[in-house]
């Protein structure tokens, strides 16, 4: 979208490279259409002199955000005047400035896989349908129909227009696919005793499948047991493996991995680990009640910590930031923003974004007085 928007900049430049009489005036308008009918608006506009504000009539009702890029980023408003929205933008520079926004109000879907998009633009307007469109209307007046990076380019004059199109649609793929939404088995379980191993298995795929589930004991990947079941599309089931651990004659772990899949496929797997006992109960519950309480001490001491890190507050400053802080003190603790980039030499975003931190450590406060910002120390600075 990019390369197009460069592309049509130049073709306007050539076009109208003249001295304007107006202080700014609309050059030309880009609505990149999206597939769900959305159209993100750039309007570009030439300001030939510098204005407190430069008006731009939107095509439909913007959504949030709007941004004005030129040689700057700047402040906008959004202002409804009988039905028509415009786009004030505060302070620009001399020069081309960029005016984006979102809009769902300038296309309709008439008919089953059939847009239409209509508006109305004074000035020249470049129209990017969505990739797969195929335009089966077209103003008859138009600049310029072409096919770039796979969609439709129509460019048309100022004026009051309606484009059609259709959407190609691929057909689906249609798969079915398995996926281990749970798998638990118990943490122990006693030399040759009987163990549970409980799968629950979802078809995430867009058609009905047969899918096998699978218990492998690793690391020689024997098969443990085995299921199959057959789940419609979003379909889930629990299957439930009754097991018997091997007899061994001291602790040991049983490493165990659930596939499932279709086929040949694997689609998806989890491992689990079962530890086989053979001591006495009450010793082994001995055992893991030593572990526990060295668990929980661990992590008595590890929050411990954290919130003794927590407690300390610390506000990273720049050599901007107390270059702001000490021009504020001088002027008793009050300026306006306009003044602190002119006095300090600074960039208008720079100064902007770094107040915009001095104001979340609550260090400064910032009060729209009329359309410019003032800015005031705060006691705590």
């Amino acid at each position: 979208m990019g390369a197009l928007l460069i592309l049509a900049l130049a073709a306007t430049s050539l076009a109208q490279a003249r001295v304007l009489s107006q202080p700014y005036q609309a050059e030309l308008v880009v609505l990149d259409v999206q597939r769900d009918g959305s159209v993100i608006v750039t309007h570009v506009v030439r300001v030939a002199e510098e204005q407190v504000l430069v008006s731009v009539r939107a095509l439909a009702r913007p959504l949030e955000p709007v941004i004005a890029v030129g040689k700057d980023v700047y402040d906008v408003e959004v202002k409804e005047v009988n039905g028509t929205y415009f786009v004030r933008v505060i302070a620009p520079d001399v020069g081309l400035v960029n005016v984006t926004y979102v809009s769902d109000q300038l296309t309709r879907m008439v008919a089953p896989n059939l847009w239409v998009l209509n508006f109305t633009s004074d000035a020249k307007a470049v129209i990017v349908l969505p990739t797969g469109a195929i335009p089966v209307k077209v103003p008859e007046g138009f600049l310029e129909l072409s096919e770039r990076d796979g969609r439709y380019v129509i460019a048309v004059p100022a004026g009051a227009h309606e484009v059609r199109w259709i959407l190609r649609v691929k057909p689906p793929i249609l798969v079915a696919k398995a996926s281990l939404r749970t798998v638990s088995a118990p943490r122990e379980v006693k030399s040759g005793g009987e163990l549970v191993v409980e799968v629950e298995v979802a078809n995430v795929g867009n058609v009905t499948g047969t899918f096998f589930v699978r218990v492998l004991r690793m690391p020689e990947q024997s098969l443990v047991s085995a299921a199959n079941v057959t789940l419609s599309a979003g379909e889930s089931t629990k299957v439930e493996f009754k097991l018997h651990a091997p007899r061994v004659d001291r602790n040991s772990t049983l490493h165990l991995r659930v596939v499932c899949g279709q086929g040949e496929s694997v689609h998806d797997e989890v491992e689990v680990s079962v530890l086989v006992y053979v001591l006495p109960k009450r010793w082994y519950g001995l055992e893991l009640a030593a572990v526990a309480a060295v668990a929980v001490a661990a992590v008595a001491v590890a929050v411990a910590l954290a919130r003794r890190r927590g407690g300390r507050s610390e506000r990273p400053l720049s050599e901007v930031d107390y270059k702001l802080i000490r021009y504020l003190r001088s002027r008793g603790g009050v300026a306006l923003q306009r003044d602190m980039v002119r006095d300090l030499n600074l960039p208008k975003t720079t100064v902007h974004r770094h107040l915009r931190k001095l104001e979340k450590y609550g260090i400064v406060e910032i009060r729209k007085v009329g359309n410019l910002n003032q800015v005031r120390l705060t006691s705590s600075a």
